[in-house]
């Protein structure tokens, strides 16, 4: 019997199709390749986060292994750059990255092991040319890796190299694995709109106190709240792009490259690691970090407060900048940029672990925590209803990037299954005015299934999230985050189908079942469809019954941060509150 082929990644040219094929998962698979990869004898390795119980296990052991890996990197980046910073300053800095990567490598690593558990040996296609992916400057651009198949191509053969040599039979492809994707890795664009806006921030930096009360940097808030807010507290408002803009130049590699780190290792798992992961390291931590320290010590902004919502995750200037003034008795504040029902796993904690205080929409969940209102949706107003029953779609990157309570990698064509099936039971009195609003494309072209199947003219032309407000008459959120606490901030009817890959924290149990109990969360599609169609003819009579709006207020008290006219007043009380504590 021949052997099986095992192919890792979507590039076609490794596929080797002459015999039965394994696809590690459904990202090999692109869709608009599907008349390629339909005629081949194949089947697809179920993915092993599909078991929630071991996402839970997997989640805990790799935040315990972050930490250990943590404390060992911090050791090496204090003796390679000459410092002695504690913990906090470089899981400020390197976090992010490294929480993501440590997920990345298991995820990899555990979809390997699932497939070697199936078959003993496999044929499988090499390459043994020199990888021309660079190392990463920054985070984002480690995340523009982990998308691309070319680098996981790269990665899975890594890992088969190490765990399981004895198991494949190598067939070298070096002249066909190439990286099409190379010369289209993302610049960012900046328009006129953004330029004007950073000249006149570079003006505004000439008038600007260096002793400000609140630091505020990508922030979340509209352009009117956040000039109202400043106002407020009585300071220039401004959005320091100038002094972050430092471009973070190519190095030649740093030695300590080649050096090793030391932790106890429990297992080849952690060897691997151990062999791979200073190869994976954004230079802004190495090579560049010097010219960034440098940059940083020539921003002179002493705040009490620094607030940030989103910049703590990839902006390497900033965190640098960020992690130096936490050291000077600065309070670092972060919000939270997003939310409605708090997730089980997020980020193995790391935005508490590295805040003075957290800024949530949900209610406080211990004493580091502090709900305001929606610092996204506050000031914000909401056109009047349109005719379209609005289901929004979702989509994340084809290849897994963390361990969190999502529809991670090939389960979100399970989320697109759900979907399917909750617009198919609709009454025909909606499927007329059904709109579909796919999620922007991550790589699984959700929005190209949805037209084959229903059409072109059931696909929202809505240009955005507050088009597709005042487009629908109803509003179907497929995914418990910003969008269904925005949707319901709108007033629009509003339901969510609460999927099981979204696991939710225990904090948020009581509204739930408050919501499932008034017909607004329901975690069966077909149940929700026939909802949907018995009250669109009269929605109102639901909608607008005691028992929901006492739901509707409920949750807005609870998730949202309590939505008011009165929110200037909370959040400046907030920051003059927090500065008169510390001094």
């Amino acid at each position: 019997m021949s052997k099986k082929i095992l192919v890792t990644t979507a590039l076609e040219n490794s596929w080797l199709s002459d015999s039965s094929i394994v696809f590690l998962g459904e990202w090999c698979k692109l869709y608009h390749r599907k008349h390629e990869w339909e005629k081949l004898d194949f089947e697809v390795i179920s993915y092993h986060w599909k078991d929630r119980s071991k996402l839970e296990r997997d989640h805990d052991y790799l935040k315990d292994f972050y930490e250990r890996v943590l404390n060992a990197l911090v050791q090496k980046l204090n003796i390679w750059h000459g410092l002695e910073e504690d913990t906090k300053f470089w899981r400020i800095l390197i976090g992010p990255w490294l929480l993501t990567y440590v997920s990345v490598v298991w995820d990899r690593w555990e979809n390997l092991s699932t497939a070697f558990q199936k078959e003993e040996t496999y044929l499988t296609a090499v390459s043994f040319k020199s990888l021309d992916f660079r190392i990463p400057r920054d985070y984002s651009e480690f995340m523009q890796n982990v998308r691309e198949d070319y680098w996981n191509f790269y990665k899975y053969q890594d890992i088969i190299f190490f765990q399981y040599k004895e198991n494949i039979i190598p067939i070298p492809v070096d002249d066909r694995v190439t990286n099409p994707e190379t010369s289209s890795l993302k610049t960012q664009f900046r328009g006129a709109k953004h330029k004007i806006a950073w000249i006149i921030d570079k003006i505004a930096s000439v008038l600007d106190s260096k002793t400000k009360k609140v630091f505020f940097f990508h922030s979340y808030f509209s352009r009117k709240s956040f000039f109202l807010l400043n106002l407020f507290l009585k300071q220039l408002p401004r959005n320091f792009e100038s002094e972050f803009d430092i471009k973070i130049r190519n190095h030649i590699i740093s030695s300590c490259r080649s050096e090793s780190i030391l932790f106890d290792l429990k297992n080849s798992f952690e060897k691997f690691v151990l062999n791979d992961i200073l190869n994976e390291m954004p230079s802004s931590y190495l090579e560049s970090f010097q010219e960034i320290y440098t940059a940083v010590e020539k921003i002179k902004y002493q705040p009490k407060i620094i607030f940030t919502a989103n910049a703590h995750i990839w902006h390497e200037v900033f965190k640098l900048w960020m992690s130096k003034a936490s050291k000077d008795d600065t309070l670092l504040v972060i919000s939270a940029h997003g939310g409605s029902v708090p997730p089980k796993m997020s980020m193995f904690s790391h935005e508490e672990e590295i805040s003075d205080k957290m800024v949530t929409w949900f209610k406080a969940a211990n004493l580091k925590q502090k709900q305001l209102p929606a610092n996204k949706i506050v000031g914000r107003r909401f056109s009047r209803p349109g005719r379209y029953c609005t289901m929004i779609g979702m989509e994340l990157l084809r290849y897994c990037y963390r361990a969190e309570a999502a529809p991670m990698s090939s389960l979100v064509l399970d989320h697109f299954e759900i979907t399917l099936t909750f617009c198919n039971a609709l009454g025909g009195n909606v499927r007329k005015d059904l709109q579909i609003w796919p999620y922007p494309n991550q790589g699984w072209e959700t929005k190209s299934r949805y037209i084959d199947l229903f059409g072109s003219e059931k696909v929202s032309l809505s240009k955005s999230y507050q088009h597709i407000y005042s487009d629908s008459r109803f509003i179907v959120c497929t995914y418990p985050q910003t969008t269904f606490a925005e949707a319901m901030a709108s007033g629009r009817p509003t339901i969510l189908i609460l999927m099981d890959f979204f696991e939710t924290d225990t904090v948020s149990e009581e509204i739930v079942e408050i919501l499932k109990l008034n017909k607004i969360i329901f975690t069966d599609p077909i149940l929700a469809a026939n909802h949907v169609s018995s009250v669109w003819r009269d929605i109102d009579s639901w909608w607008e019954c005691n028992a929901v709006k006492n739901a509707r207020e409920k949750f807005n008290e609870v998730a949202l941060g309590g939505l008011s006219k009165n929110w200037l007043f909370q959040w400046s009380n907030f920051f003059n509150q927090l500065i008169q504590e510390k001094e």
